[in-house]
């Protein structure tokens, strides 16, 4: 069913092809078991961490969907620069590029996220911004297969 494979894909194509927007999908280096970009760590379950141990990798294909994404209003977070912002009434989806580097799209190029917002205007381009993910919204894959992790 469209629900199952939304909520738990089976990899990073059909991650990508289900959804709008489409899960932000980003490969990222794992360092010391964890993955940390952008100025804050990628929470992941208990789970999640001991398959990405168990892998081997280097790096990894991390999913968040843009509604698994706010503005974070502590300052915790991941660091972004607002890019665009797309006004639709009801909710604001905030485009940013993420302030790390070594984070690149499927692509190869420097990454933005989406984030959904209920705001109206949330914040302003050019701004800085610190974006949250919500808790046990991340999909993993492999770098190379595409295939989910766990």
């Amino acid at each position: 069913p469209p629900a199952e494979l939304y909520d738990h894909p089976v990899n990073a194509f059909v991650a990508g092809f289900i959804g709008s927007p489409a899960m932000n999908l980003f490969t990222a280096p794992i360092r010391d078991g964890a993955i940390s970009i952008a100025g804050a760590d990628i929470d992941i379950d208990a789970t999640s961490q001991a398959a990405l141990r168990k892998s081997g990798l280097s790096s990894v294909v991390v999913g968040i969907r843009p509604e698994h994404l706010a503005l974070s209003d502590d300052g915790t977070g991941l660091n972004a620069d607002v890019a665009l912002l797309e006004e639709l009434g009801s909710e604001t989806y905030v485009y940013a590029s993420l302030a790390d580097e070594s984070v690149h799209n499927l692509d190869g190029d420097p990454m933005v996220v989406v984030a959904r917002s209920s705001q109206r205007a949330p914040a302003k381009r050019g701004e800085g911004i610190r974006l949250r993910q919500a808790d046990n919204a991340v999909h993993l894959f492999h770098p190379e297969t595409g295939d989910r992790l766990v």
